[in-house]
C-alpha cells in the first residue's frame, strides 16, 4: 500500500526544500551582482587604458604609459584578489546556511512524514480454535 499524505502536512514537509531553493536563489543573485559589478569595473579599466594608449603620440608619452602599466597591473591584481575573497565568503556563508537548514529541518521532516503516512494495516491471521484431543 502506498502511503498517502495529508495535505496540511505537505506544506510542512516541503518547507525545507522551499527554504533551500530560496537560499540558493539569494546566493545566485549575490554572485550575479558581484559578477556584473566586476565586469563593469574591469571593462572600464581596460577601456581607459586603451584610450590612454591611443593618446600616446611620442616616445616620452609611450614611456610614461608603459611605466604606469606596472602600477595598474598591481592594482588590478589586488582588486582581483579582493573579489575572489568576496566570492569565497559568499560560498562559505552559503555552505553554513545550507548546513544549518539541514540540521534544523531533518527531525521536522522525519516527524512530518511519519505523521502523514498512513500505517499499513495487515489483517491478522485468525487461528482456528484448537480441538480437544
Amino acid at each position: 500500500m502506498t502511503p498517502t499524505f495529508d495535505v496540511p502536512n505537505a506544506e510542512e514537509i516541503f518547507a525545507p526544500y522551499k527554504a533551500l531553493s530560496d537560499l540558493a536563489l539569494a546566493n545566485a543573485e549575490k554572485l550575479v551582482s558581484l559578477q556584473s559589478k566586476n565586469f563593469l569595473k574591469y571593462s572600464n579599466v581596460v577601456i581607459a587604458n586603451l584610450k590612454e594608449a591611443a593618446q600616446c603620440t611620442d616616445m616620452d608619452q609611450s614611456r610614461e604609459f608603459f611605466e604606469k602599466q606596472a602600477d595598474l597591473s598591481k592594482q588590478v591584481a589586488e582588486d582581483f584578489s579582493a573579489d575572489m575573497k568576496e566570492v569565497a565568503e559568499i560560498g562559505q556563508a552559503y555552505a553554513v546556511e545550507v548546513q544549518k537548514l539541514f540540521s534544523e529541518n531533518a527531525e521536522k521532516v522525519t516527524a512530518a512524514v511519519q505523521q502523514s503516512a498512513e500505517p499499513a494495516k495487515k489483517p491478522r491471521a485468525r487461528t482456528a480454535p484448537k480441538k480437544a484431543a
